[in-house]
């Protein structure tokens, strides 16, 4: 799901909610290939970057993340590990 804050419209919107649903297709998979595992942000960020060549802002991850939340593809853990900078951040899972 792609949030239209800038205003955008047209084939700009339509570019930008594909390339949004791409990358929602990418932290899934990063989800089911260890579905017994759970991840911060943080953590995804890296995998994407390290393992698919990927390089989303962290801000993007955390929408996509809520966005498969919502779709009832994930779900939020009680546990927190350290994250990215230097704070604590809950941990996802696999639905």
């Amino acid at each position: 799901m792609y949030y239209n804050t800038t205003g955008l419209y047209a084939d700009d919107l339509r570019m930008a909610k594909a390339k949004t649903m791409k990358q929602d297709d990418v932290i899934l998979e990063i989800f089911e290939y260890y579905p017994e595992w759970s991840y911060t942000p943080g953590q995804i960020m890296n995998i994407a970057s390290n393992n698919f060549g990927k390089r989303y802002p962290i801000t993007s991850i955390r929408r996509s993340i809520h966005t498969l939340t919502k779709a009832g593809k994930l779900r939020k853990t009680s546990e927190l590990r350290n994250c990215i900078y230097g704070k604590k951040a809950h941990c996802w899972e696999l639905q």
